[in-house]
Protein backbone atom coordinates (compact mmCIF):
# COMPACT_ATOMS: atom_id res chain seq x y z
CA UNK A 1 0.00 0.00 0.00
CA UNK A 2 1.05 3.18 -1.09
CA UNK A 3 1.88 6.63 1.11
CA UNK A 4 -0.51 8.34 -0.75
CA UNK A 5 -3.09 5.93 -0.27
CA UNK A 6 -2.55 6.05 3.74
CA UNK A 7 -2.81 9.17 4.23
CA UNK A 8 -6.42 8.84 2.84
CA UNK A 9 -7.07 7.10 5.77
CA UNK A 10 -7.92 9.33 7.92
CA UNK A 11 -10.60 10.55 5.61
CA UNK A 12 -11.78 7.14 5.62
CA UNK A 13 -12.05 6.88 9.52
CA UNK A 14 -13.95 10.08 9.89
CA UNK A 15 -16.89 8.78 7.81
CA UNK A 16 -16.65 5.33 9.31
CA UNK A 17 -18.29 5.79 13.44
CA UNK A 18 -21.24 6.92 11.69
CA UNK A 19 -21.68 3.02 9.29
CA UNK A 20 -19.51 0.46 11.61
CA UNK A 21 -17.31 -0.11 14.51
CA UNK A 22 -13.90 0.61 14.21
CA UNK A 23 -11.42 -1.43 17.11
CA UNK A 24 -9.53 1.60 18.62
CA UNK A 25 -6.23 -0.57 18.02
CA UNK A 26 -7.25 0.38 14.64
CA UNK A 27 -7.95 3.88 14.47
CA UNK A 28 -4.50 4.36 16.11
CA UNK A 29 -2.54 2.28 13.87
CA UNK A 30 -4.21 4.83 11.14
CA UNK A 31 -3.67 8.05 12.86
CA UNK A 32 0.34 6.53 13.18
CA UNK A 33 0.41 5.58 9.66
CA UNK A 34 -0.44 9.39 8.85
CA UNK A 35 1.91 10.47 10.78
CA UNK A 36 5.06 8.51 10.86
CA UNK A 37 4.50 6.89 7.61
CA UNK A 38 4.19 2.82 7.37
CA UNK A 39 7.10 0.73 8.89
CA UNK A 40 7.59 -3.32 9.14
CA UNK A 41 7.05 -2.81 13.11
CA UNK A 42 3.63 -1.16 13.12
CA UNK A 43 2.17 -3.35 9.65
CA UNK A 44 2.64 -6.87 11.20
CA UNK A 45 0.54 -6.87 13.97
CA UNK A 46 -2.18 -5.49 12.71
CA UNK A 47 -1.91 -7.19 9.14
CA UNK A 48 -5.72 -8.42 9.56
CA UNK A 49 -7.13 -5.12 9.82
CA UNK A 50 -5.29 -4.07 6.68
CA UNK A 51 -7.10 -6.80 4.96
CA UNK A 52 -10.18 -5.65 6.25
CA UNK A 53 -9.67 -2.00 4.73
CA UNK A 54 -11.48 -2.47 1.21
CA UNK A 55 -14.70 -4.72 3.24
CA UNK A 56 -14.99 -1.90 4.90
CA UNK A 57 -14.59 0.68 2.56
CA UNK A 58 -17.66 -0.77 0.49
CA UNK A 59 -19.86 -1.21 3.33
CA UNK A 60 -20.03 2.63 3.27
CA UNK A 61 -23.01 4.15 1.78
CA UNK A 62 -22.59 7.12 -0.27
CA UNK A 63 -24.77 9.55 -2.64
CA UNK A 64 -24.54 8.21 -6.51
CA UNK A 65 -22.68 5.24 -5.61
CA UNK A 66 -23.90 1.52 -6.44
CA UNK A 67 -23.38 -0.44 -3.16
CA UNK A 68 -21.38 -4.00 -3.70
CA UNK A 69 -23.72 -6.88 -5.31
CA UNK A 70 -26.81 -3.94 -5.64
CA UNK A 71 -28.02 -3.94 -9.39
CA UNK A 72 -28.86 -0.20 -10.54
CA UNK A 73 -32.41 1.00 -10.41
CA UNK A 74 -34.21 2.05 -13.66
CA UNK A 75 -34.86 6.01 -14.43
CA UNK A 76 -38.53 6.62 -13.54
CA UNK A 77 -39.90 9.33 -15.61
CA UNK A 78 -42.15 12.02 -14.42
CA UNK A 79 -45.00 11.93 -17.34
CA UNK A 80 -48.94 12.91 -16.89
CA UNK A 81 -51.41 13.96 -18.64
CA UNK A 82 -52.39 16.74 -16.14
CA UNK A 83 -48.32 17.93 -16.74
CA UNK A 84 -49.18 18.18 -20.64
CA UNK A 85 -52.45 19.78 -20.12
CA UNK A 86 -50.67 22.53 -17.93
CA UNK A 87 -47.98 23.20 -20.58
CA UNK A 88 -50.01 23.43 -23.14
CA UNK A 89 -52.15 25.43 -21.46
CA UNK A 90 -49.38 27.76 -20.27
CA UNK A 91 -47.82 27.97 -23.72
CA UNK A 92 -51.38 28.99 -25.75
CA UNK A 93 -51.85 31.77 -23.02
CA UNK A 94 -48.09 33.02 -24.00
CA UNK A 95 -48.72 32.36 -27.59
CA UNK A 96 -51.76 34.90 -27.25
CA UNK A 97 -50.57 37.00 -25.36
CA UNK A 98 -47.49 37.89 -28.43
CA UNK A 99 -50.54 37.60 -31.11
CA UNK A 100 -52.03 40.80 -29.02
CA UNK A 101 -49.38 42.82 -28.78
CA UNK A 102 -48.33 41.82 -32.13
CA UNK A 103 -51.54 43.16 -32.91
CA UNK A 104 -51.58 46.34 -31.30
CA UNK A 105 -48.26 47.45 -32.38
CA UNK A 106 -49.30 46.69 -36.17
CA UNK A 107 -52.42 48.74 -35.75
CA UNK A 108 -50.51 51.81 -34.15
CA UNK A 109 -47.39 51.77 -36.86
CA UNK A 110 -50.52 52.14 -39.81
CA UNK A 111 -52.43 55.40 -37.98
CA UNK A 112 -49.08 56.65 -37.68
CA UNK A 113 -48.55 56.35 -41.53
CA UNK A 114 -52.01 57.12 -42.05
CA UNK A 115 -50.93 60.62 -40.06
CA UNK A 116 -47.02 61.20 -41.39
CA UNK A 117 -48.93 60.38 -45.50
CA UNK A 118 -52.25 62.89 -44.59
CA UNK A 119 -55.10 60.69 -45.49
CA UNK A 120 -56.82 62.31 -43.20
CA UNK A 121 -56.82 65.58 -44.92
CA UNK A 122 -58.52 63.82 -48.58
CA UNK A 123 -61.95 63.68 -47.76
CA UNK A 124 -64.62 65.36 -45.28
CA UNK A 125 -68.54 65.77 -45.12
CA UNK A 126 -70.48 66.79 -48.19
CA UNK A 127 -74.34 67.37 -49.67
CA UNK A 128 -75.57 66.99 -52.65
CA UNK A 129 -78.66 65.48 -54.45
CA UNK A 130 -79.25 62.78 -56.07
CA UNK A 131 -80.62 61.91 -59.86
CA UNK A 132 -83.57 61.27 -58.08
CA UNK A 133 -84.62 64.70 -56.42
CA UNK A 134 -83.58 63.05 -53.06
CA UNK A 135 -80.62 65.02 -50.68
CA UNK A 136 -78.07 62.93 -49.73
CA UNK A 137 -75.64 63.37 -47.45
CA UNK A 138 -71.64 62.06 -47.19
CA UNK A 139 -72.98 60.14 -43.71
CA UNK A 140 -75.43 58.03 -45.92
CA UNK A 141 -72.98 55.91 -47.17
CA UNK A 142 -71.06 55.11 -44.23
CA UNK A 143 -71.18 51.13 -43.57
CA UNK A 144 -70.53 50.57 -47.12
CA UNK A 145 -67.38 50.57 -49.13
CA UNK A 146 -67.55 53.82 -51.86
CA UNK A 147 -65.72 54.44 -55.31
CA UNK A 148 -66.35 57.72 -56.19
CA UNK A 149 -65.50 59.53 -59.61
CA UNK A 150 -65.99 63.01 -60.16
CA UNK A 151 -66.57 64.06 -63.70
CA UNK A 152 -69.22 65.60 -65.97
CA UNK A 153 -71.99 64.43 -68.77
CA UNK A 154 -70.42 65.87 -72.21
CA UNK A 155 -67.19 64.42 -71.45
CA UNK A 156 -65.85 62.88 -74.49
CA UNK A 157 -64.07 59.81 -73.29
CA UNK A 158 -61.83 59.87 -70.58
CA UNK A 159 -65.01 60.05 -68.25
CA UNK A 160 -66.72 57.41 -70.12
CA UNK A 161 -63.37 54.92 -69.89
CA UNK A 162 -63.24 55.66 -65.99
CA UNK A 163 -66.74 54.62 -65.35
CA UNK A 164 -66.57 51.69 -66.74
CA UNK A 165 -63.49 50.77 -64.79
CA UNK A 166 -64.82 51.70 -62.05
CA UNK A 167 -67.99 49.43 -62.33
CA UNK A 168 -65.43 46.88 -63.79
CA UNK A 169 -63.89 46.74 -60.56
CA UNK A 170 -67.28 46.80 -58.47
CA UNK A 171 -68.15 43.99 -60.25
CA UNK A 172 -64.71 42.03 -60.03
CA UNK A 173 -65.30 42.79 -56.20
CA UNK A 174 -68.87 41.31 -55.61
CA UNK A 175 -67.52 38.38 -56.74
CA UNK A 176 -64.24 37.95 -54.28
CA UNK A 177 -65.61 39.27 -51.28
CA UNK A 178 -69.62 39.27 -51.39
CA UNK A 179 -70.41 39.70 -47.78
CA UNK A 180 -69.08 43.56 -48.57
CA UNK A 181 -71.21 46.19 -49.69
CA UNK A 182 -70.16 48.84 -52.56
CA UNK A 183 -71.73 52.18 -53.88
CA UNK A 184 -70.05 53.17 -56.97
CA UNK A 185 -71.41 57.37 -57.13
CA UNK A 186 -70.98 59.89 -60.24
CA UNK A 187 -70.16 63.41 -59.07
CA UNK A 188 -70.37 66.06 -61.73
CA UNK A 189 -68.14 69.14 -62.00
CA UNK A 190 -70.45 70.51 -64.15
CA UNK A 191 -74.25 71.66 -62.23
CA UNK A 192 -74.87 74.46 -65.08
CA UNK A 193 -75.84 71.42 -67.46
CA UNK A 194 -75.68 68.54 -65.02
CA UNK A 195 -79.59 68.84 -64.24
CA UNK A 196 -80.56 65.61 -62.30
CA UNK A 197 -82.42 64.56 -65.18
CA UNK A 198 -79.56 64.15 -67.28
CA UNK A 199 -77.80 62.76 -64.67
CA UNK A 200 -79.95 59.68 -64.48
CA UNK A 201 -79.77 59.61 -67.95
CA UNK A 202 -75.57 59.91 -68.22
CA UNK A 203 -75.55 57.18 -65.71
CA UNK A 204 -77.96 54.47 -66.66
CA UNK A 205 -75.71 53.69 -69.81
CA UNK A 206 -72.55 52.19 -67.52
CA UNK A 207 -75.37 50.40 -64.45
CA UNK A 208 -78.30 50.48 -62.61
CA UNK A 209 -76.09 50.81 -59.52
CA UNK A 210 -74.49 53.93 -60.14
CA UNK A 211 -75.87 56.98 -58.04
CA UNK A 212 -75.32 60.40 -60.06
CA UNK A 213 -75.32 63.28 -57.42
CA UNK A 214 -75.11 66.55 -58.47
CA UNK A 215 -76.36 70.46 -56.55
CA UNK A 216 -75.73 74.27 -56.68
CA UNK A 217 -72.77 75.39 -57.47
CA UNK A 218 -71.43 76.24 -53.78
CA UNK A 219 -72.43 72.42 -53.13
CA UNK A 220 -69.92 70.69 -55.87
CA UNK A 221 -67.35 73.13 -55.14
CA UNK A 222 -67.28 72.33 -51.59
CA UNK A 223 -67.63 68.34 -52.18
CA UNK A 224 -64.44 68.97 -54.70
CA UNK A 225 -62.40 70.49 -52.20
CA UNK A 226 -63.20 67.92 -49.56
CA UNK A 227 -61.53 65.52 -51.93
CA UNK A 228 -58.54 68.10 -53.41
CA UNK A 229 -60.81 67.80 -56.97
CA UNK A 230 -59.69 70.44 -59.26
CA UNK A 231 -62.00 71.62 -62.04
CA UNK A 232 -61.91 74.32 -64.62
CA UNK A 233 -64.58 74.94 -67.31
CA UNK A 234 -63.17 76.09 -71.05
CA UNK A 235 -64.99 79.05 -72.92
CA UNK A 236 -68.33 77.94 -74.13
CA UNK A 237 -68.00 77.98 -78.05
CA UNK A 238 -70.82 79.30 -80.19
CA UNK A 239 -73.06 76.17 -79.43
CA UNK A 240 -72.56 76.86 -75.91
CA UNK A 241 -70.74 73.87 -75.52
CA UNK A 242 -67.54 73.73 -73.17
CA UNK A 243 -65.10 71.19 -71.88
CA UNK A 244 -64.42 70.91 -68.39
CA UNK A 245 -60.76 69.99 -67.15
CA UNK A 246 -60.72 68.47 -63.82
CA UNK A 247 -58.82 65.78 -61.89
CA UNK A 248 -59.06 61.99 -63.14
CA UNK A 249 -59.04 60.16 -59.86
CA UNK A 250 -61.12 57.33 -58.95
CA UNK A 251 -61.72 57.25 -55.18
CA UNK A 252 -61.67 55.03 -52.25
CA UNK A 253 -63.96 55.67 -49.39
CA UNK A 254 -64.15 53.07 -46.31
CA UNK A 255 -67.31 52.12 -44.52
CA UNK A 256 -66.37 54.51 -41.21
CA UNK A 257 -66.62 57.37 -44.16
CA UNK A 258 -62.66 58.24 -44.21
CA UNK A 259 -60.66 58.32 -47.56
CA UNK A 260 -58.34 55.31 -48.02
CA UNK A 261 -57.08 55.30 -51.50
CA UNK A 262 -57.41 56.76 -54.94
CA UNK A 263 -56.43 55.69 -58.47
CA UNK A 264 -55.33 56.87 -61.51
CA UNK A 265 -56.07 56.50 -65.35
CA UNK A 266 -52.69 54.02 -64.98
CA UNK A 267 -54.78 51.48 -62.91
CA UNK A 268 -56.70 49.07 -64.66
CA UNK A 269 -60.11 47.10 -63.06
CA UNK A 270 -58.48 44.04 -61.68
CA UNK A 271 -55.28 46.37 -60.09
CA UNK A 272 -58.17 47.98 -58.65
CA UNK A 273 -59.95 44.97 -57.52
CA UNK A 274 -56.91 43.58 -56.01
CA UNK A 275 -56.02 46.84 -53.91
CA UNK A 276 -59.47 47.63 -52.79
CA UNK A 277 -59.94 44.05 -51.53
CA UNK A 278 -56.51 43.65 -49.78
CA UNK A 279 -57.80 47.24 -48.26
CA UNK A 280 -60.68 45.32 -47.42
CA UNK A 281 -59.15 42.69 -45.79
CA UNK A 282 -56.55 45.29 -43.41
CA UNK A 283 -59.96 47.13 -42.45
CA UNK A 284 -61.40 43.63 -41.02
CA UNK A 285 -58.53 42.60 -39.08
CA UNK A 286 -58.03 46.58 -37.34
CA UNK A 287 -61.20 46.75 -36.30
CA UNK A 288 -61.51 43.05 -34.95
Amino acid sequence: MSSRQLKLFPCVLSALPAQIEVPPRSRLFFHSLARNGPTSRSILPLHDGLARIPQLITLIPRRGLIRSGEKPKPKVLMFSWKSVAATLVVAGAFWAGMTYVKKEKEKEIFRQRQRQIGKAKIGGEWELVDFNGVPRRSSDFHGSWVLLYFGFTHCPDICPDEIEKMIKALTILEKNVPTEKFVPLFMTVDPGRDTPEAIKRYCSDFSPRLLGLTGTPEQVTTAAKAFRVYFSAAPADDDNDYIVDHTIIIYLIGPDGKFVDYYGQSKTAEQMAEHIESHINRYHYLHL
